[in-house]
């Protein structure tokens, strides 16, 4: 799943008000809850400033966005670039939808085409899509549908699911959660992930699934005629960019249909050599369903999908290590703090703190930050559990 704590490598233009100073900096790293900036003038530790992103549009014109009260934490130098310092600060509030960081992290994040990409034909101006083809059956001309760069204002609800709010200028809204997943109309294989599917642009050695097709296929033939009686009744939109919510969840249902047959591949191998991001997908798609569900007040539809989520996650917890470890940690955290289940939650964070007992993960590494910002967040959150509750929550968000 989308990692609303992941940090992101970055290059937007801002300026930093310090004392009542003003500079121009550059946002080098970003994430949700943090970022690092380049600028050329020393500045002292533990300050608090204020940081203001700006839209570059392409027409040499600079966009300002609101204000983020911002708390300098430390700096450091790089021998590759002797005259700047690099600034690690911290948002002192969660992020608002018109203050440039969940825009900046968009096509980072969500947009898994790159625009250089050649599109094809959508309908709505905040598309683009991409004609894949079926490892499994062969079908081609399949639409990918993706999201343009900065064409929708999202957000993540509290465990990480994104959120689609608004469209931005002249762009047509898209609530991507209702096509995010890509399936085969010839034999129902889904996935939100193009990697799974084939690409004209493919070399000869990735045009190859990551798993035995063959094996695969032995199942997954038999079983067509069910999958195809579910899809009958939406023929007419079900492939298009227009799916509604029905649709969409059964998009997801056999999303998580194919990534069970393709984890039963794995059965037979050792727990250690098991390929557990296939479980970790089918928990994404749970709770992109469970989010659905409950915007359209299906509350107890939704906490069961969540609850599914968390049985996954334990059963492959034990077996998993280094980042993947990590975030799934920190996400049966939060997804048990929802529940009010406090003694486990306190459980995870004590995991979290021992994770580098030995210290094994060296400072400055992507899994020492990985670590130290997902213990941060989920103590955090604890700390605040009264703001976790389910009579203080919007569904699963936190009110502005």
């Amino acid at each position: 799943m989308s990692d609303p704590e992941k940090v992101f490598k970055v290059d937007v233009p801002a300026e930093i008000t310090i004392a009542n100073k003003t500079q121009k900096v550059t946002v080098t790293n970003l994430s949700m809850h943090a970022c690092i900036v380049r600028t050329t003038t020393r500045v002292k530790m533990y300050q608090k400033a204020v940081l203001r992103l700006f839209e570059d549009k392409g027409d040499n014109k600079a966009y300002p966005y609101n204000p983020i009260k911002v708390t300098i934490e430390k700096f450091s130098r790089k021998s590759s670039d002797p005259d700047a310092f690099y600034v690690n600060i911290k948002f002192n509030k969660s992020i608002r939808g018109n203050q440039g960081v969940v825009q900046s992290l968009h096509a980072v994040k969500y947009n898994k085409v790159e625009e250089s990409e050649p599109a094809f034909s959508a309908r709505k101006n905040s598309l683009r899509v991409k004609l894949v083809s079926c490892h499994m059956c062969g079908k081609e001309n399949i639409p990918f549908w993706s999201l343009k760069s900065h064409s929708m204002l999202t957000k993540s609800n509290i465990f990480g699911v994104p959120l689609y709010v608004e469209a931005i200028s002249n762009r047509d809204f898209c609530d991507f959660n209702l096509i995010r997943v890509i399936v085969c109309p010839n034999c129902f294989f889904a996935s939100s992930y193009i990697s799974d599917f084939h690409k004209s642009t493919d070399s000869p050695v990735n045009s190859k699934p990551l798993f035995d097709r063959e094996l695969f296929l032995k199942n997954w033939e038999s079983s067509k005629a069910s999958r195809k009686q579910l899809v009958q009744p939406y023929l007419n939109s079900f492939f298009s960019e227009d799916r509604n919510l029905d649709q969409a969840l059964l998009s997801y249902d056999l999303a998580i249909i194919t990534t069970d047959e393709l984890y039963n591949l794995e059965e037979g191998k050792d727990p250690r050599r098991k390929n557990y991001d296939l479980v970790r997908k089918s928990v994404f798609y749970l709770m992109i369903k469970a989010e659905l569900h409950l915007a359209n007040n299906l509350a107890k539809e939704a906490e069961s999908l969540l609850r599914e989520s968390i049985e996954r996650l334990e059963k492959i917890f034990p077996y998993l290590n280094h980042t993947p470890s990590i975030r799934v940690t920190f996400l049966l955290g939060m997804l048990n703090l929802y529940f009010e289940e406090h003694k486990k939650v306190a459980q995870y964070i004590t995991c979290l703190r021992e994770f580098n007992k030995n210290g094994e993960i060296k400072r400055g590494t992507d899994e020492y930050k990985v670590l130290t910002t997902n213990l941060d967040s989920l103590n955090e959150a604890f700390q605040n559990r009264e703001e976790y509750s389910k009579n203080k929550l919007i569904g699963f968000q936190k009110p502005f």
